[in-house]
């Protein structure tokens, strides 16, 4: 709220928030594509551990958002 004061430290606990429902991380190197298809132009490649927001699914394809770029990626590589 609005008011502030003092606590004792040892009386707190550490909370983490949950992370978003469509938050995914890459498990390797991995191709952001234009298109769900490995024949598709590739944007950028992701380096592993790269966070991305879940957008949409088409089959085993991925369409997600990272920072301001929005593409492809296969499900085989995203956890």
């Amino acid at each position: 709220g609005s008011s502030t004061g003092w606590v004792l430290a040892s009386s707190l606990t550490q909370v983490t928030a949950p992370a978003a429902p469509n938050a995914r991380t890459t498990t390797a190197p991995l191709n952001l594509r234009a298109e769900p298809s490995t024949s598709s132009r590739v944007l950028t490649t992701l380096s592993t551990g790269t966070r991305v927001s879940l957008i949409s699914t088409q089959g085993a394809w991925l369409q997600v958002r990272v920072g301001t770029s929005t593409g492809w990626v296969h499900s085989d590589f995203v956890r």
